[in-house]
């Protein structure tokens, strides 16, 4: 085990120790409790320090099914939350309600976070909150309750500076295309990443435009604006998901057609895999006509 890795493992296990007391001493120090606290902090420990799938998995389970682990309000909740697991809207309601009774529950504003991201959006994929960030996340929506953990803070901010990004900014950026559905949000939150990441800035928005219109399964429409951004950052890996968006929004009253050709044709440009062959379709079809040279060298000008 390397220095860095073993210093990882030493700060967010102190980190658990002292979320452990804190959550026993909000319950009382039952016996109960304190079993049923000590195998939620056994979860996390698995889960993310000693990277133990298989104890990790063993302990999930006891609180999917086990009668005296699903009687506890609040962790059951937490750990399907940090598995991306779909909380259906009664029990988000039901949890949600209780905790206005418990504000000072030591999870309250992890829970009420995640539920946040973790909604039941019919276009939101199962898991918004990934394994890359949720530790950090886990760690600052708790922060306020243990302003003494100097070295979990030095390892927030050394993660920050090496990841090259603003994970929160990314966060951000993620809810506010699958669930507000805000392109001026994402194009705020994605600013301010490709500003902290010290990479190229168009390439950057390219590529995170893109990854954004990935997270839809199927046609969307806010997808399709993503996809146009990727584009217009001149992310050529968008071109074809594009001219299928332009070619599924058309309709008996809206042809876009003329559009999706034009991209096609600069796929076709870039010699972009598959592009030949799609386009051969449109001249089969007696299409209209491809974009002139102007057109194509404009698109083409940084």
């Amino acid at each position: 085990m390397n220095k860095e890795s073993g210093y990882r493992k030493t700060i967010i296990s102190e980190y658990l120790n002292n979320l452990l007391h804190a959550l026993n001493a909000y319950e009382g120090y039952s016996d109960g409790f304190r079993k049923l606290n000590g195998d939620f902090i056994n979860y996390l420990q698995a889960r993310w320090v000693d990277l133990n799938i298989e104890v990790g998995d063993a302990i999930r389970v006891k609180f999917q099914r086990d009668r005296d682990y699903l009687s506890h309000p609040f962790l059951g909740i937490v750990i399907r939350l940090l598995e991306g697991a779909r909380i259906h809207v009664p029990q988000r309601e039901e949890t949600l309600a209780l905790l206005k009774k418990h504000t000072n529950y030591p999870l309250h504003n992890f829970i009420t976070f995640a539920f946040n991201f973790n909604r039941n959006d019919k276009d939101a994929p199962f898991e918004i909150l990934s394994d890359d960030f949720i530790k950090i996340i886990f760690y600052l929506t708790n922060k306020k309750g243990y302003p003494h953990l100097e070295n979990f803070d030095s390892f927030l901010e050394y993660k920050l500076r090496i990841s090259g990004v603003s994970i929160i900014n990314l966060v951000y950026a993620r809810r506010s295309a699958l669930v507000e559905k805000n392109i001026d949000k994402v194009t705020e939150h994605l600013s301010l990443a490709a500003i902290q990441s010290g990479q190229d800035h168009r390439k950057f928005l390219g590529q995170k435009y893109y990854e954004l219109a990935t997270l839809f399964k199927k046609h969307n429409d806010f997808a399709g604006k993503l996809l146009q951004k990727a584009v217009d950052f001149k992310n050529y890996e968008a071109l074809l998901p594009l001219v299928k968006y332009y070619e599924e929004a058309s309709d008996d009253k809206d042809d876009y057609t003329a559009i999706a050709f034009y991209y096609l044709v600069i796929a076709h440009h870039l010699e972009i895999p598959g592009a030949g062959e799609k386009l051969k379709t449109y001249y089969e079809k007696g299409g209209v006509r491809p974009p002139c040279n102007k057109m194509l060298s404009k698109f083409f000008e940084d």
